[in-house]
């Protein structure tokens, strides 16, 4: 994969500041062109409550994966007025949602990271964090939700 991004001079750059680091989770929400799809703001709103709700816990990475359409500047518009709600990430150009889901955990430091999409709901989130000595403990456990 890291020589098809190559090939391909996909880069990774962070809209604001990255993540602190601090937390040992991350929730990956990859998005292109979600502005025709969905209702952009609500979903904003939706994914600032799960990084509220989390903070201490985890971060909430939005990733815009080339974005052709104005989605992009609706994240970071949202972001202006509420620069804490998630951390942005943009990949360009487009890496077909694997290569932007790719690159990015290669840019983080996270020990778990959580893999999600823009038009899902998270349910049950909290109870991933009962679960991290299993999955500290067994070499063969790549992860669930």
């Amino acid at each position: 994969m890291k020589d098809y991004l190559a090939k391909r001079d996909v880069k990774l750059k962070w809209i604001g500041p990255a993540p602190e680091w601090k937390n040992r989770v991350a929730l990956l929400i990859p998005q292109f062109n979600e502005n025709s799809h969905c209702n952009m703001e609500s979903r904003l709103d939706y994914y600032s409550k799960i990084s509220d709700e989390f903070r201490d816990r985890l971060d909430v990475i939005l990733i815009d994966d080339g974005s052709t359409d104005d989605s992009l500047d609706i994240i970071s518009k949202f972001l202006d007025k509420r620069p804490n709600a998630f951390s942005l990430v943009s990949v360009s150009p487009n890496a077909n949602k694997v290569g932007a889901l790719c690159l990015t955990p290669w840019a983080i430091k996270h020990e778990f990271v959580i893999l999600s999409d823009f038009d899902t709901d998270i349910v049950g989130l909290e109870r991933i964090f009962e679960h991290f000595a299993v999955l500290q403990n067994d070499p063969w456990l790549m992860g669930f939700y």
